[in-house]
């Protein structure tokens, strides 16, 4: 990041950060050997979380219990503090594994632009030997990248805005919430191989259903804008997408009221909660936290 700021700064800049780079080089090319030897904390769906990232955020919560307690923190209380701090983790990993598959990403530029926003002095210009001590100091106390775990979050930042504008959710409609408990979609369906000789297949009407069982839907097949798409469907429209090698099609028959929704249980879960939650179920994660005594 040093390099790309020494590319776009002024001629005072480069002289400035000519005179950190060397040292730069050296200590974060020492860091880069010695982070590949770290433990592994959790490994979801093939991927590591390093059991320094897992610190940080255990000790970021355990901070906020014993602010909750004012003090000692009592021993039931770590159990739950580190079993929060597991499903962070693997909720970060699971939603920035998603961004990838969804082409979000953070450019060098972008990075660049949130560093000099927020590493200012008092007269207001972007500081770099503050950023360097910085970078060095949560280096030395967290041992990991802290460039690489601020592009991570500025990713699962453009994720999060991807998925709220996924939610079923207009002025003009009702809460997602309220069509979960109020509201069963009558559909006809069709699915079928692109390629296949085959004559189409004949649709088929499908029970009921409510949009926290929209995964019955093809199997859950299709990702989570194309079930949104379903769900806002007026009657006797269609909806089609074509998805490795396969056609899935669906008619909007009509919708009624569900009229056990007043002896169900309130839904809490937002679209995007649920494809979460079941999404996390489905992950393949082992862990390697040890006990929170010993943590």
């Amino acid at each position: 990041m040093l390099t790309f700021f020494r590319k776009h700064a002024t001629l005072n800049m480069k002289i400035l950060l000519g005179l950190l780079i060397v040292p730069f080089i050296f200590f974060f090319g020492y860091t880069q050997i010695t982070q590949a030897t770290q433990d592994v904390a959790l490994e979801v769906n093939g991927e590591d979380i390093p059991f320094t990232l897992y610190q940080l955020f255990y000790d970021q919560e355990y901070d906020r219990y014993r602010q909750i307690f004012q003090g000692e923190i009592p021993e039931f209380a770590l159990q739950s503090i580190a079993a929060a701090t597991e499903r962070q983790m693997v909720q970060r990993k699971i939603m920035f594994q998603f961004a990838n598959d969804l082409g979000l990403s953070v450019t060098d530029q972008e990075l660049a632009d949130w560093i000099v926003k927020n590493f200012k002095d008092a007269s207001g210009e972007f500081d770099p030997i503050g950023y360097k001590n910085y970078l060095s100091q949560f280096q030395t106390r967290n041992r990991i990248s802290y460039e690489d775990l601020l592009r991570e979050d500025l990713t699962l930042q453009k994720f999060n805005t991807w998925m709220s504008r996924s939610e079923v959710e207009t002025s003009k409609e009702k809460t997602l919430m309220e069509a979960q408990k109020a509201t069963r979609w009558i559909l006809e369906v069709r699915e079928n191989a692109k390629d296949s000789k085959e004559k189409i297949p004949a649709s088929q009407k499908i029970d009921p259903l409510t949009i926290t069982e929209y995964q019955k839907l093809f199997g859950g097949q299709l990702d989570l804008q194309d079930y949104v798409s379903i769900f806002r469907l007026e009657k006797g429209k269609t909806f089609s997408k074509e998805k490795e090698g396969k056609v899935y099609w669906t008619r909007m028959i009509s919708k009624e009221k569900n009229k056990e929704a007043s002896k169900e249980p309130t839904q809490k879960l937002s679209l995007g909660d649920a494809w979460l939650n079941d999404t996390i179920e489905a992950a393949k994660i082992k862990s390697h936290i040890p006990k929170p005594s010993s943590l």
